[in-house]
C-alpha cells in the first residue's frame, strides 16, 4: 500500500449539502434540506446530531450534486446559517499527521480552489475545536499551495468542516454562494458611541437577511422610519449612521447621546423625534 492508498483510506467519497445552524435546530435544518431534495426529484437521506450545530443531506446519485446544489442555495434555506456542497468524510484521522490525508482527499477532487477555509460548528463540541482550525490553517494551506490546488480565480472555495480532533468534512461552495463569515456568524464589534448592545442585534439582522443589493434598496440615505418603542435608541443608532431619517418613539428616555449633546449634533442632524400622537412625514419614502 503507498502512502497515498494509505491516506485515501482515511477518506470515504459522499456526494451532498452540508449546512451550520443553531444548536438544537439540527433536525429543522435536516428537514428543509430533504424537502428541497425531494422537491427537485433527487434521491438520498439527511443527517442530523442533537445539539451539534450540522446537518447535512447524502445523496444516492453523486451525479446529481449539482442538482442539489440548485434546489438549496443557501439565501433560500431558513434553518441554515451556511450552506456548502459535500464531496468527502474523513474519519480515524491520525494526530500526528492531520494535513496529508485531507491533502489527498482534496486532490482526489481534481479541482483547484480560491481558498482554504478550516470551519466548525458553534456547538459546545464545535467550539472546542476552534483552537484545533486556527493551528491547522497555516499547514493545510501550504500544502496545497506546493500540490498547486490553490489559485487565486479559482471559481469555488475548500471548507473543511471538523467534527472531531480525528473527524472532517471536506466540502467546498462557490463564489457568494455560502456565508462570508466563518460558521456564517458574523463577528460584530459593539460600537462605542452607540447607546446599548441591542444595536448588535439589528446590525446582525441587517447583515443576514438582507444581501448587498437589499441593504442598498431600503436602507438608502435620506430615507424615513420610524422606531417604535426606540429607548435608550440602539436600534435607532442603526438607522441614524445610515444617514435615516428617524422618528423614535417611546415613554422612556433615549440614550444622552442621541438627544442633541454637541458631540453628537452633527452626527445626528438627520433624527427628528416624535411623540405619541404626531404624525410621521413620509415624503420622500420609496
Amino acid at each position: 500500500m503507498t502512502p497515498a492508498d494509505r491516506d485515501n483510506a482515511y477518506s470515504t467519497p459522499v456526494s451532498g449539502r452540508v449546512v451550520l445552524c443553531r444548536a438544537g435546530f439540527e433536525g429543522e435544518a435536516a428537514g428543509e434540506l430533504a424537502a428541497a431534495a425531494a422537491t427537485a426529484g433527487l434521491s438520498g437521506f439527511a443527517r442530523a446530531s442533537v445539539d451539534s450545530g450540522v446537518a447535512s443531506f447524502e445523496l444516492h446519485d453523486t451525479a446529481t450534486l449539482d442538482a442539489l446544489e440548485a434546489a438549496t442555495p443557501w439565501p433560500q434555506l431558513i434553518f441554515a446559517r451556511t450552506a456548502w456542497s459535500l464531496h468527502a468524510r474523513l474519519q480515524a484521522l491520525p494526530t500526528s499527521d492531520r494535513v496529508t490525508p485531507l491533502l489527498h482527499a482534496t486532490q482526489a477532487q481534481g479541482q483547484h480552489y480560491a481558498q482554504v477555509l478550516i470551519e466548525h460548528a458553534d456547538s459546545d463540541g464545535g467550539r472546542e475545536l476552534s483552537a484545533l482550525a486556527r493551528a491547522l490553517a497555516a499547514p493545510l494551506h501550504g500544502a496545497l499551495q506546493r500540490a498547486g490546488l490553490l489559485h487565486a480565480r479559482a471559481p469555488r472555495d475548500l471548507h473543511v468542516l471538523l467534527n472531531a480532533g480525528d473527524a472532517a468534512l471536506l466540502c467546498s461552495a462557490a463564489h457568494g454562494a455560502a456565508s462570508p463569515w466563518p460558521g456564517g456568524i458574523p463577528r460584530l464589534r459593539f460600537p462605542s458611541a452607540a447607546p446599548s448592545r441591542s444595536t448588535l442585534k439589528l446590525e446582525e439582522a441587517l447583515l443576514v437577511l438582507l444581501d448587498e443589493r437589499e441593504r442598498e434598496r431600503w436602507l438608502r440615505p435620506g430615507m424615513r422610519a420610524v422606531d417604535l418603542g426606540a429607548a435608550p435608541g440602539g436600534w435607532t443608532y442603526q438607522l441614524v449612521r445610515r444617514s435615516i431619517h428617524v422618528s423614535a418613539v417611546d415613554n422612556g428616555p433615549m440614550h444622552a447621546r442621541l438627544a442633541g449633546r454637541p458631540a453628537w449634533s452633527s452626527t445626528c442632524a438627520v433624527m427628528a423625534f416624535a411623540i405619541a400622537g404626531k404624525p410621521v412625514d413620509w415624503r420622500g419614502v420609496r
